[in-house]
């Protein structure tokens, strides 16, 4: 069961980062979509959730949905999911991400060892960013099943 925490507080979310941490087998899937405390504080909460993400064998399911990450917060995560073999399921949907951030997720496809399907929808994304997607998804990766990509 997916849990959705769009109205905790900062707190609250550190403290279940820290079972994240922990491989607490409650934490397989998090909402974090259209959370608050992320909108106020992007690159920090995205910080303690890729040191979290960097012990946790449990967590499968991630939705970062509207959470106004921006390229910074995109590095921080994407540097952490480069060798990830347990999350299966990731949406980046509707965020702050230029170019850049896009990237960051593109070239994090090109190493990560798990993940299934990748939600990114409401993006402008460049021709290059195109490419780069397409040379990880022909070259490199061998697990992404599904890719929900609409650029706007």
């Amino acid at each position: 069961m997916a849990v959705s925490l769009r109205s905790a507080p900062e707190a609250d979310l550190l403290e279940l980062f820290k079972k994240v941490e922990q491989d607490d087998a409650r934490t397989q899937s998090l909402d974090l979509g259209r959370s608050v405390a992320f909108k106020a504080k992007p690159t920090g909460l995205v910080t303690s959730l890729a040191l979290a993400l960097k012990t946790n064998s449990k967590l499968t399911a991630l939705s970062l949905l509207r959470c106004g990450l921006d390229d910074a917060a995109a590095t921080v995560l994407c540097n952490q999911l480069h060798g990830n073999k347990s999350l299966y399921y990731l949406d980046l949907s509707s965020n702050a991400f230029t170019d850049a951030g896009l990237m960051d997720v593109a070239s994090m496809l090109r190493s990560n060892l798990g993940l299934m399907s990748l939600t990114i929808l409401g993006y402008k994304g460049s021709a290059d960013v195109a490419q780069a997607f397409a040379s990880a998804l022909n070259t490199a990766n061998v697990t992404l099943c599904k890719l929900r990509w609409a650029m706007d």
